[in-house]
């Protein structure tokens, strides 16, 4: 893990940049895939972003009952991906600040899971960020990483935890 400065964890808002480039100290040393680093990552490096946001909801799990695209995950939810700002809060506390994550979430991640969290590309469509603490890796599932992401382009494997916030 890197010797960052620890002021920049532990408070109500964050930079993106400084904390997800940094690799700050959390439960996992991010491996960023390289089309996560550039198409979500690099467009947010400055944006801060308050704590806040996710005060309004927890995050719920749906551990999918069988081998599922994304298009069927939506369906079966009803949810949404979450904003940008929400999306970074969540990862923010569910990577970095577990146990703050936990009281303001309701939920944590498990070393032994891959998780799975919907969220709105550049282009309008829908990117599935997956985060594999087991393999250190936050990356983006379609088209090896490198493509266009499609609605419905990414099959999810049966037990895999799609993660989505549920507003009060």
């Amino acid at each position: 893990m890197n010797n960052i400065d620890t002021e920049i964890l532990h408070r109500d808002t964050f930079k993106v940049g400084e904390v997800f480039f940094n690799n700050a100290k959390g439960i996992m040393k991010l491996d960023l895939s390289e089309y996560f680093e550039n198409v979500i990552l690099k467009p947010a490096k400055e944006r801060t972003i308050s704590l806040d946001i996710v005060n309004r909801f927890s995050l719920i799990e749906y551990i999918l009952p069988k081998d599922m695209c994304n298009t069927k995950i939506l369906e079966n939810t009803y949810s949404v991906p979450p904003s940008d700002d929400e999306f970074w809060a969540i990862l923010y506390l569910l990577i970095f600040e577990p146990y703050l994550g936990k009281e303001i979430l309701n939920y944590s991640i498990q070393k032994n899971k891959k998780y799975v969290l919907h969220r709105t590309l550049p282009n309008g469509n829908y990117g599935d960020v997956t985060i594999s603490p087991f393999l250190n890796k936050l990356e983006i599932c379609g088209d090896n990483n490198f493509g266009v992401i499609f609605r419905g382009s990414c099959l999810h494997r049966e037990g895999r935890i799609f993660l989505y916030p549920n507003s009060y």
